[in-house]
């Protein structure tokens, strides 16, 4: 190898994937202290977006499980083909806000690097 390039496989770099739950969401973005599920397009732009949510009606807050983390990166798992495979970065906790099922969190092992 070249310079200091080392190999590894995907497995020593991915520790976990988790996968966020569809639920029923009211179209429109959450109010203060409310909960949201984002949005596939929060994770096809440049960057995350967090306005891209929609709120999250008390029946349904009980079924959210996955939220975006710090130092996670978001997959875009479900769109159009030129958008599957998209990923942001996650740069701070965001604790109001849930994945849905079309978004995929991978945490990463960064030590290996």
């Amino acid at each position: 190898m070249k310079g200091n390039w080392q190999r590894h496989s995907l497995s020593d770099l991915v520790r976990q994937i988790d996968v966020g739950v569809s639920v029923n969401c009211e179209d429109r973005r959450a109010r203060d202290g409310e909960l949201a599920v984002l949005k596939t397009s929060a994770a096809v732009g440049e960057w995350f977006d967090a306005s891209e949510h929609k709120a999250v009606p008390p029946a349904e807050r009980g079924r959210v499980a996955v939220q975006p983390k710090r130092d996670t990166i978001l997959i875009c798992r479900s769109n159009t083909p030129e958008l599957v495979g998209r990923c942001v970065y996650i740069d701070r906790d965001w604790p109001n806000l849930y994945l849905p099922d079309t978004l995929w969190r991978l945490t990463g092992d960064l030590s290996v690097c």
